[in-house]
């Protein structure tokens, strides 16, 4: 939990923010593989592309303020590659940039940078995508979920009449509790088959 939050530029503070960093890290990855399927169309390097998308600009800005505009990547761009890209994929490049830095903490300037950002966008998503699918399964909110595991607490979800629970039972001890479930859903398969 904390590793992955650890990722983020900005905090998760309710379910809508959960909801839009798992659509970010998502769309980051689309992201990714547009860079990744421009740079081989041009033949140059993903960080070769990414530099030009996203430039540093002045020395001492710093990487959270690292942030392009696609006029001015059009104006700074090499003849030769502005001539094979569209301002439409210049745009796009420039936004999923951008939005990718927006959503974590990463620096954007080689094929390292690219591979790490691109891990941790993905590491984000499955994090999130995990946390959502397992509040449903719980019937709570998934940031509710989220503050429980922060705080080290469990949190269980009441089992449905006639099964025990298998949601996921978080934060310390749970046994005792898994236990009682166990039982019970034994005991009442027990009455069941008497009844027969």
């Amino acid at each position: 939990c904390t590793e992955v939050e650890f990722m983020l530029r900005d905090p998760v503070k309710n379910d809508q923010d959960i909801q839009y960093t798992l659509a970010a890290a998502e769309a980051g990855l689309l992201f990714m593989e547009q860079i990744e399927a421009k740079a081989q169309a041009l033949g140059v390097l993903r960080g070769t592309l990414s530099r030009h998308i996203l430039p540093y600009g002045t020395t001492d800005q710093s990487v959270a303020n690292q942030s392009s505009k696609a006029k001015e990547v059009l104006e700074n761009m090499p003849d030769e590659m502005r001539r094979r890209m569209s301002d439409k994929e210049v745009a796009y490049l420039v936004r999923g940039a951008n939005s990718v830095r927006k959503l974590i903490r990463v620096k954007i300037a080689d094929d390292n940078d690219l591979n790490q950002a691109q891990e941790s966008l993905k590491t984000t998503a499955r994090f999130f995508r995990r946390v959502t699918a397992e509040a449903e399964e719980m019937s709570i909110g998934p940031f509710r979920l989220l503050q429980t595991r922060r705080e080290g607490q469990r949190l269980i979800s009441p089992a449905k009449p006639g099964k025990p629970s298998n949601a996921p039972v978080f934060g310390r001890g749970g046994g005792h509790y898994q236990l009682k479930q166990q039982q019970l859903y034994n005991q009442q398969q027990q009455q069941q088959q008497q009844q027969q």
